[in-house]
């Protein structure tokens, strides 16, 4: 699980992005939680810090909070 050095291209990156936080605002309340309590449980498989807090504060990154 860990982030490697891939390269991707910028712009697919963030279509994706988008793409990926526009199904997630769909979520309902309940759905949401979950899915940050998913978020929380993921971070603790990474052992570098700065991947834990991306992976921890992605909901809040895709405008869900």
């Amino acid at each position: 699980n860990q982030i490697t050095g891939i390269l991707i291209d910028p712009d697919f990156a963030i279509r994706i992005c988008e793409a990926t936080g526009a199904e997630l605002m769909q979520l309902n309340e309940d759905e949401l939680f979950e899915f940050q309590t998913l978020l929380n449980e993921l971070s603790k498989s990474y052992g570098n810090p700065a991947h834990r807090k991306f992976i921890i504060s992605l909901s809040e990154n895709l405008g869900l909070e």
